[in-house]
């Protein structure tokens, strides 16, 4: 998994995060304003058609401690989302 700053005109976004992998965009970390006391955590899985968010309390920790926990929150939706996916490939149905 690769972190990149979200730089949509050539210019870094403060605290504004994209996750890849394998080049391809997972899950983003946003603040709605600057001083608020919530960012957000957008997971973009196609299964879940770009509305799933997670909203994270960081009042009592640095923007630095939030990023950490969004991506421990990234990598345990991947993790259920890959091991749920491994886990219907092993039981195959056939219709009859």
């Amino acid at each position: 998994m690769e972190i990149r700053k979200f730089k949509p005109y050539g210019q870094w976004v403060w605290g504004e995060y994209d996750f890849y992998v394998n080049n391809k965009i997972v899950a983003k970390f946003r603040t709605q304003l600057i001083g608020s006391d919530y960012v957000y955590v957008y997971f973009l899985p196609q299964i879940y058609r770009d509305e799933y968010c997670i909203r994270i309390d960081k009042r009592y920790m640095t923007h630095d401690e939030a990023l950490d926990k969004a991506i421990k929150i990234v990598q345990k939706k991947l993790y259920a989302l890959a091991s749920n996916i491994l886990s219907d490939i092993r039981h195959v149905e056939k219709e009859k």
